[in-house]
């Protein structure tokens, strides 16, 4: 099944064909060659800006511990926890026929696309760090599930031909390119006509600009987010960034540039999320915060974008 989603790929570069040979990717039009590492085409190559190398290494480094635990009973756990209330809001906008591709764009481990592999779905998942995809591999094989593909790679240079997919999945993927839109073109471009990407990402909001500040998020508003930038990045070292570069979003920029990325509908709305708020020791405290984040848009956590092509 790996050998046969690789038809799905295609030079991140040129967008031309790539030709396999033993475990090399050769491009059909600029040449660049590709290696594949243990069935996991590699085109890391192409994470050369500054908020793409940091959000890599901080993302490895979680990994790399993640690599030292029972990663699967935790797989386990993030499945049973999250993946219902997850593809509830996804299924609202899209739903599936027989032979439809699902992509999931910084796919980490990828719990989700392993359950929905398991449910006879091909899916494919592709994400920055080599050290994820490589405990995404593990899990995949205790399960004997065969029909993915995982690869290492960008959204901003997507190695895949133009409309392969029937549904994109990110969560919390987009905000952590400065170009944003240019990651939105991308993800159209790879889209099927009549298919939808589903993208979650920090709401820009009274939350975001005060409590969130703990992991370095940054708010996509003129002024401020050269602002917020510099504080973290230069001041800082980066040292609160935990989820390395991260932007936050209001619900009409994400629609405005969805529209100006062609895309046909849009749709935007709070996403539903599970919160712990565990930094939080104080209980009533804790019962406020989870209170605001649930029932006021001034704290939301997390916003969808849902766009057709």
């Amino acid at each position: 099944m790996i050998n046969e989603l690789f038809r799905l790929l295609a030079c991140p570069s040129c967008h031309k064909s790539l030709i396999l040979n033993k475990n090399m990717f050769l491009c059909n039009g600029c040449h660049q060659e590709y290696p594949v590492i243990n069935n996991i085409p590699d085109f890391s190559l192409f994470v050369k800006n500054q908020d793409l190398r940091l959000s890599q290494k901080k993302w490895d480094e979680k990994y790399k511990i993640d690599a030292k635990k029972k990663i699967i009973d935790e797989l386990d756990f993030l499945e049973m926890k999250f993946f219902r209330l997850t593809w509830n809001q996804i299924t609202k906008h899209f739903s599936f026929k027989p032979n439809s591709i699902f992509l999931e764009i910084g796919c980490g481990t990828f719990y989700l696309g392993r359950t929905l592999a398991k449910k006879g779905i091909t899916v494919v998942g592709i994400d920055m760090s080599m050290e994820a995809l490589k405990l995404a591999q593990i899990a995949f094989k205790k399960e004997g599930v065969k029909n993915y593909l995982l690869i290492c790679g960008n959204v901003l240079n997507l190695p895949f031909r133009e409309n392969a997919f029937d549904l994109i999945y990110g969560a919390g993927v987009i905000e952590h390119f400065k170009d944003t839109f240019y990651s939105i073109k991308e993800l159209r471009r790879v889209l099927k006509f009549g298919g939808l990407t589903y993208n979650t990402v920090p709401c820009l909001n009274l939350g975001s600009l005060t409590y969130r500040q703990i992991w370095g998020n940054i708010p996509r508003l003129p002024v401020l987010e050269n602002l917020y930038c510099f504080f973290h990045t230069k001041i800082l070292g980066a040292k609160h960034m935990r989820f390395g570069y991260e932007l936050s979003f209001t619900r009409s920029y994400l629609e405005k540039i969805h529209r100006q990325a062609c895309f046909s509908t849009v749709e935007t709305g709070k996403f539903e999320c599970i919160l712990d708020f565990d930094y939080i020791k104080n209980k009533n405290l804790k019962k406020l915060a989870i209170y605001l984040a649930k029932n006021s848009p001034l704290f939301w956590p997390m916003i969808y974008v849902a766009a057709k092509k």
